[in-house]
């Protein structure tokens, strides 16, 4: 709704919907403090059908695992990469540490877990689409910007290694992390952050250019997405700015960068 919440029914409803119509990565940034069976079970029929699901920590700033859990990061998911915040210094962003607090973002920090938090990603000032009109961007924060950036990597890599399932994607994702010489101040299963380039140097067909891109806020906002695409290849993706919900959309191998929340009703 316009406040930023949306309720389990239609949050299944749009897994379901997502899956009918083939697509393979679905990115959830959201969450709850509460399990729900049925949403459970919704991302387990998913799964079963061959989903990849990205998930972010959120931001509490603490053990997911020792203490408060949040869901569906702590779900037990075979096919799900859970996904931590990391700073531009490669440090998790932590509450009332730099660049967590106003004019940056709002005070916060993530989410982090041994057994639920997979890997990090960078989530400080992130250019992306926001819903005041189609073609809107702008920079945001939070384990609901790190969550996306890692499942665009998905779709992009799983498009050039379609033979590959979506427990082998995870598997090489969270393989091909950088481990930090200074450990991260919360620890995730595998202790790193994503990287791109890792991933793609034993990928056959896999060419990384991210690394010739330059990003500035002073181009337009929607040529940078199309160039960025353009230069990558990438085809497959939905966001907030071009997904429409027809009967006639066909999401089939594509991926969906759409479910933000910042919570969720019964």
């Amino acid at each position: 709704d316009n406040n930023g919440y949306v309720s389990y029914s239609s949050l299944i409803a749009s897994i379901e919907y997502a899956v009918i119509r083939g697509a393979k990565v679905i990115n959830m940034s959201l969450g709850v403090a509460q399990p729900y069976d049925p949403f459970y079970q919704a991302i387990q029929s998913a799964e079963k059908k061959g989903c990849l699901f990205i998930v972010s920590a959120g931001n509490d700033d603490r053990d997911i695992d020792q203490q408060k859990p949040t869901y569906p990061a702590s779900y037990k998911m075979e096919s799900g990469i859970k996904v931590a915040a990391s700073t531009q210094d490669g440090q998790r962003v932590i509450q009332g540490g730099p660049r967590s607090d106003p004019p940056y973002s709002p005070r916060w920090g993530s989410n982090y877990g041994k057994q639920s938090v997979d890997l990090f990603a960078p989530g400080i000032d992130i250019y992306s689409t926001i819903n005041t009109s189609d073609i809107a961007y702008d920079y945001m924060s939070g384990t609901s910007m790190a969550t996306p950036l890692v499942a665009g990597i998905a779709s992009s890599f799983w498009a050039r290694n379609p033979d590959l399932s979506a427990s082998e994607v995870k598997a090489r994702i969270i393989s091909g992390v950088d481990v930090p010489e200074k450990p991260f101040d919360g620890d995730t299963v595998t202790g790193g952050r994503i990287n791109m380039e890792r991933l793609n140097e034993d990928a056959i067909g896999i060419s990384s250019k991210i690394s010739n891109l330059e990003f500035t806020p002073t181009t337009n906002s929607y040529s940078h997405v199309e160039r960025y695409q353009k230069e990558m290849d990438i085809t497959n993706w939905i966001t907030p700015a071009n997904l429409n919900f027809h009967n006639s959309d066909d999401l089939k191998g594509k991926t969906i960068i759409g479910l933000l929340s910042v919570g969720i009703r019964n």
